[in-house]
């Protein structure tokens, strides 16, 4: 299995329920503002720096802009980390190998990832050099550089 930017799931049912209330703010902003701004003002986030700065930027913000807020909105209700059982206890024993994808200055993403190989030898952690949020499009050739190198060992027996 490989996973990018993903979350094992918030410990805390208070952060759970934070999260599910800042999702719906989201949401609820979405459907009443104008498109383009809320994007602009998403994107303007730090956690975005590198990926605006690829040459992918234009392209993938061009494609945004003809998505429906409407769809997106609801995309934050359903798919809210709020919402997602945590799962880090269970990762433990997931017998399967499972890689784990950020960019290398993805902070949040690239800590979670290497607590959670720690967790198993089933499980490794990667960092995508000069990447932050958006890996697979800032830095496309390094990203399916350490694919490649996962799916290649993933037949090989594990301790």
């Amino acid at each position: 299995a490989i996973a990018l930017g993903a979350s094992a799931g918030i410990e805390s049912d208070m952060d759970r329920i934070a999260r599910r209330a800042e999702d719906e703010r989201l949401a609820r902003k979405l459907e009443t503002t104008d498109f383009a701004a809320w994007l602009e003002a998403w994107y303007a986030q730090p956690l975005f720096d590198g990926l605006r700065a690829a040459p992918a930027f234009e392209g993938l913000l061009a494609r945004r802009l003809r998505a429906r807020p409407a769809d997106l909105a609801q995309a934050l209700r359903v798919l809210s980390p709020g919402l997602q059982p945590p799962l880090r206890h269970r990762l433990a024993d997931c017998p399967v190998p499972l890689l784990l994808m950020a960019g290398a200055e993805d902070a949040k993403y690239l800590a979670s990832n290497q607590d959670l190989a720690r967790l198993s030898p089933f499980i490794d952690a990667v960092a995508v050099p000069r990447a932050g949020h958006a890996p697979h499009l800032e830095q496309p050739d390094e990203f399916c550089r350490a694919l490649r190198v996962f799916l290649s060992a993933a037949g090989n027996e594990r301790p």
